[in-house]
């Protein structure tokens, strides 16, 4: 701080006082006081050097003496501490009075002592309060009454000074008494009126500081209206746009440049319509005469052209203000809108297409009356019936009132639990005639969004053929268990598995004992043997258990009742998908009729030629080298007829042995079983052999029973028969057929009701629900964005689900698709190539040799498939911490193609999930993504194309597929 603000601050200080207030006159008397001295000090002291000197010099010292008094007195005023502002006023009008009494008495009345009194007065009274004012006054008049007796009686110092006149005295001193009353009367008054304008000054001042901060507050609020206003709209996902009369943009969100690609100032000034599709531009400017006319427009829909050239659809909702000539319009974007709708109308068609090629009759009942609301093609089939929509179930099914269906529906309409039930029987009323059916149904109850029952799902499989096909071969077993009775033929089984026997009625009446006295088993089997054969028994069995092949042989028995039997025996086998034994059986019969016959006819050839000629059956001997010696018409009439047949001889003198060499090499694979078999009866290792092999013509197909023994009279000859027994044989296939294939479609039916009733179900329940929540009035746009993430998962879900029932469909549907040759080589390759992408992640090798068959003819799709799944499944499934190592194989074994896929994988825990390895939706490392599609699919394939396929599995150490399809 410099000297100067210095001096002001400490007389400021000093002759102010700091707590006085702008509105108090007191305030600005104390300003006029500290401005005096500010100004005073310094001129005092200018003036006091030439004041000393003039007095000096005229000899009047006096007056030096007062001038030094009154500049140290100034100087007291302004720099003293510790002295009340009342004090340093009363100080500086003292001084003034006495420093004006001084000039007079000293100078005289030419001095400017009279200007002095007069201006001490005026400080009073600017100085004082208001109500001291009138001593100044009266204290001048004292000073000249005064100063007028020093003159009349000649008291003044006037030796200097010319004499003084008491008349001017009292002329002049009575012009300073009327100034000095003159003053007190008119200053305070002036003072008043200050007073009264500085208070109507601050009044002004508060009132316009309220107006003023009033006016602050609606300013702020308007600014904070339009930052909120703004900020609304530039925030907003939709854009927000005003438009005038004639259709141009005049205001736009910051949101078009989302919307429209378009900035703000891009469409300030522009018509609105040329930015619409061309095609919907009539329509637009429809609507937008209609809003201009007064009608609001809500949810208007139009498109629009993007920036980019793509094709916007856009929701409008438009206002129009009558007195702004202004258009207020909310435009959002709705193409992800349009997706789902389109998206959700593929998946409505796509399950439509389902619901009506579905092989399960189904459809909807609704409310408590069973109105039909939808049912497929395949349900109007099974009841016979075809306009049924709107009618109720009692209408159009009368008949089944009576059955029960009612209740059910009944009690699964207040319920809402699920009622299944299978081979139900119904009687049907179709086209006048009353026709039973068995169905394998479920009834499932639909709920709206407020958990109320409003409808019933159907689904009926006609089981009938099934029911009555299995009601035939229960019947066919009752009539084979006759059978067997007159017959006297039993029948046995062993589970090999779990080593259980199991022997039919017939087999405890062969041996003359109850079921409830013997249980099933070897032992109990070889208990009845004659002790003479029970060692070579004991052999033929283990022979016969050992053996893969079809096995028979004689023996003799004893009944419990003692008497002496014979009985033959033949062993079958049944095997797995790896040609793995898992049952044998076979059956006994009493032979001893046949065997007492046979002595009786020994005894007579001449009687046993006429009998061999008069058999159907192709009946030889032949000797040790496979020579034929003998043979009855009927073999010779066959060989005739049937040269071409590798198993026959064409007559006497032919050797039957060469005849079987010859097929085995030509490819006929039980030629060398009956070589064999015919030789260990010679060599007395068997003493019957049997064998059944088929023997096809170029016309029929047919199967033969061919049974070798020893000749009767000469042990070193060996009878060979074939009869011919295509029918019993051609029967046992049908039933097999009819039987595996009941049960398979059962399995299919069932597996593919489940998957359509419990997959389906959820995603189409899903789509319904959030359906009906989305028409839901207010909702909020947060909410429905939700709701549309939630319906097109639910959307997405279904479709992946009605893929895969499309893919086993067509699977399972008969294919068009011609047979072409396809190359393995080139198809791997072609693989390679679609997942290269694969190859480039990770190590992976696939290695192929298809050096002995390359070409299969077969339908490229399906192989192609199955190549596929099988290398993408070992990729997808390595074991991540070595190279993936694939290995591909082809062979060519008894006219049959085996392809084997191994690979160094995690492999799969075949004792545990053995069993579920081509099952549907069957997974096995559930930490790798996917849907257990892929091995289900293989395994369907596999079996359309006529091949069948088994797995080879151990846990980190890889995995070997077997598939094997017959040539030609």
């Amino acid at each position: 701080m410099n000297i100067t603000a210095r001096y002001l601050h400490q007389v400021t200080k000093n002759c102010s006082n700091p707590a006085d207030s702008e509105e108090d006159l007191i305030f600005w008397r104390n300003k006029l006081f500290s401005t005096t001295i500010v100004y005073l000090l310094p001129l005092s002291l200018i003036a006091l050097i030439p004041g000393i000197y003039w007095s000096l010099k005229i000899n009047m010292h006096a007056i030096a003496v007062i001038d030094i008094l009154t500049v140290t007195s100034v100087v007291i005023i302004g720099f003293a501490p510790n002295i009340k502002l009342v004090f340093r006023k009363v100080i500086f009008i003292s001084t003034a009075y006495l420093f004006s009494c001084a000039i007079l008495y000293f100078v005289g009345l030419n001095g400017p002592g009279l200007i002095y009194l007069l201006t001490s007065c005026i400080f009073s009274i600017l100085i004082f309060s208001t109500s001291y004012v009138y001593w100044s006054a009266w204290l001048n008049t004292f000073i000249c009454v005064i100063f007028a007796l020093l003159i009349k009686f000649n008291m003044m110092p006037q030796a200097h000074i010319p004499k003084q006149n008491i008349g001017e005295w009292i002329a002049v001193s009575t012009n300073l008494i009327f100034l000095s009353f003159l003053c007190v009367a008119l200053i305070p008054r002036l003072f008043k009126s200050l007073q009264k304008t500085i208070e109507k000054e601050i009044k002004w001042k508060k009132e316009l500081e309220i107006e003023k901060k009033a006016l602050h507050d609606m300013s702020s609020a308007l600014q904070q209206a339009l930052n909120e206003n703004n900020k609304t709209m530039e925030s907003s996902l939709d854009m927000i746009c005003a438009v005038d009369a004639k259709g141009h943009f005049i205001r736009v969100s910051a949101a078009c440049e989302e919307v429209l690609g378009y900035k703000a100032d891009e469409l300030i000034g522009k018509r609105t319509i040329d930015f619409v599709y061309p095609e919907d531009r009539i329509k637009t400017q429809k609507t937008a005469a209609n809003v201009l006319a007064g009608i609001n427009a809500v949810n208007f829909e139009n498109r629009y052209v993007h920036k980019n050239g793509s094709i916007v659809p856009i929701s409008w909702s438009v206002r129009w203000d009558e007195k702004d000539q202004i258009r207020y319009a909310v435009a959002r974007n709705i193409t992800e809108k349009k997706k789902l709708e389109k998206a959700v109308e593929i998946e409505r068609q796509r399950f439509y297409d389902l619901f009506q090629e579905a092989p399960v009759s189904m459809g909807v009942v609704s409310g408590p009356e069973y109105i039909y609301e939808v049912a497929n093609p395949l349900y109007l089939e099974l009841i016979g019936m075809k306009d049924i929509i709107g009618k109720s179930v009692k209408e159009v099914l009368p008949g089944i009132v009576d059955q029960g269906f009612l209740n059910i529906l009944d009690l699964v309409y207040k319920t809402g639990e699920t009622y299944s039930a299978n081979e139900m029987p119904i009687t049907l009323d179709i086209e006048g005639k009353l026709i039973v059916k068995y169905l394998n149904f479920s009834y499932q109850a639909h709920k709206d969004p407020t958990q109320g029952i409003n409808s019933i799902f159907f689904f009926a499989i006609d089981v009938t053929e099934q029911v009555l096909s299995r009601k035939r071969i229960e019947v066919s077993e009752i009539r084979l268990k006759e059978s067997q009775r007159i017959a006297h033929l039993g029948s046995w089984e062993i589970d090999l598995a779990d080593q259980t026997h199991s022997w039919s009625d017939e087999m405890y009446k062969l041996f003359g004992v109850e079921k409830a006295d013997v249980n099933p088993s070897q032992e109990a089997f070889l208990s009845f043997i004659h002790p003479d054969d029970l060692a070579y028994v004991t052999k033929e069995m283990e022979n016969a258990l050992l053996s893969n092949k079809d096995y028979s042989f004689d023996f003799r028995f004893i009944t419990r009742e003692g008497l002496t039997r014979y009985g033959t025996s033949l062993k079958l086998l049944d095997f797995d998908s790896n040609h793995t034994p898992i049952r044998v059986y076979g059956i006994v019969q009493d032979i001893t009729e046949r065997k007492e016959v046979e002595q009786q006819l020994r005894n007579s050839e001449s009687f046993s030629r006429g009998i061999l000629d008069s058999l159907s059956s192709n009946i030889a001997v032949i000797d040790f080298t496979g020579t034929i010696v003998a043979a009855n018409q009927s073999w010779n009439n066959f060989g005739l007829e049937n040269g071409a047949c590798t198993l026959a001889a064409t007559g006497i003198g032919s050797n039957y042995f060469d005849v079987c060499s010859i097929a085995e090499k030509e490819g006929e694979e039980y030629a060398k079983d009956a070589y064999a078999g015919i030789k260990d009866v010679l060599h007395d290792k068997k003493d019957i052999f049997y064998l059944e092999y088929p023997c096809h013509s170029l016309n029929e197909k047919r199967w033969f029973g061919m049974r070798a023994m020893k000749f009767e009279g000469n042990q070193s000859l060996v009878v060979v028969s074939h009869q011919d027994i295509s029918e019993r044989k051609f029967a046992e296939f049908e039933r097999s057929r009819v039987a595996k294939d009941l049960i398979q479609r059962n399995k299919d039916l069932e597996q593919f009701t489940y998957m359509v009733s419990h997959n389906l179900r959820a995603p189409v329940a899903n789509i319904l629900g959030l359906i009906g929540i989305r028409n839901t009035p207010g909702l909020s746009k947060e909410e429905q964005k939700d709701l549309d993430r939630g319906l097109l998962e639910s959307v997405n879900k279904l479709d992946d689900i009605v893929k895969d029932l499309n893919q086993i469909l067509q699977v399972r549907s008969t294919r068009s698709e011609r047979n072409v040759d396809v190359e393995f080589s080139t198809l791997v390759e072609d693989i390679k190539i679609s997942i290269k992408n694969l190859f480039e992640l990770d190590a992976i090798e696939i290695e192929y040799d298809f050096s002995e068959i390359n070409t299969f003819s077969t339908l490229k799709s399906y192989i192609h498939s199955i190549f596929y799944n099988l290398i993408y499944n070992s990729i997808k499934y390595r074991q991540p911490q070595i190279p993936c190592l694939i290995k591909i194989e082809s062979h060519l074994l008894n006219k049959k193609i085996q392809l084997i896929f191994t690979d160094n994988g995690m492999g799969i825990d075949l004792e545990k999930q053995g069993d579920q390895v081509f099952g549907l939706y069957k997974r096995f490392h559930t930490h790798i993504e996917g849907k257990g599609m892929g091995l289900f699919m293989v395994k369907a394939q596999v079996e359309k194309l006529g091949g069948k396929i088994s797995i080879r599995s151990e846990v980190n150490k890889g995995t070997e597929f077997k598939i094997e399809f017959k040539v030609g």
